[in-house]
């Protein structure tokens, strides 16, 4: 592990955590504007990444337990992540749904060159009773659109596709299986 602090591994509580180094990583800056108001620079050091790490695998581990594994005090660690809060790196906290055990059976992939008055028709098309949308992105290319979506069955999916498609030109991919990513840091 490398030697995260620059006074020989002893907290120096008049060092704020910004200037804290890890020389791994050369003190990562991170710059974030926050609504108007002037850019913040801070360093993440490896303490920090292991925090976004930890909350990364399970969002609602507790501040002690994160605690442990970085050797800082649950208020440290809860202070710590509310500077990466207001420094925009951590944003929300989310949770994933299996929603094939609230019925939605297809998942898909859904591209095209929506204007706004498409997306909204979309949208509107895509009620909770019939699928769910997850993701929505805007592109750069032709298809410049991307809709992540879980529907009912095929039949309610071809249903909205159809109505649609009358409008833009749909590249639709149905998803066979999700599988994780092999851990790349491990």
């Amino acid at each position: 592990m490398p030697n995260l602090w620059e006074n020989g591994g002893q907290w120096d509580s008049g060092k704020a955590c910004t200037q804290l180094v890890c020389e791994s990583c050369d003190g990562v800056k991170w710059r974030q504007g926050v609504a108007g108001r002037e850019k913040k620079e801070a360093k993440l050091d490896e303490i920090d990444r292991c925090i976004v790490e930890c909350m990364r695998e399970n969002s609602r581990v507790t501040m002690k337990e994160i605690g442990s594994r970085v050797f800082l005090s649950a208020q440290a660690v809860r202070n710590r992540v509310e500077r990466l809060e207001d420094l925009g790196i951590l944003q929300r906290y989310t949770v994933n749904v299996n929603c094939s055990v609230f019925g939605y059976r297809v998942h898909a992939l859904v591209r095209g060159q929506f204007s706004q008055s498409d997306c909204a028709f979309f949208v509107g098309l895509c009620t909770r009773d019939k699928c769910r949308i997850l993701h929505s992105y805007r592109l750069t290319g032709s298809r410049s659109t991307f809709f992540d979506i879980y529907f009912l069955n095929m039949e309610v999916m071809r249903n909205i596709l159809g109505k649609m498609e009358e409008r833009v030109p749909l590249q639709v991919d149905i998803v066979l299986e999700e599988s994780s990513l092999p851990e790349l840091n491990a």
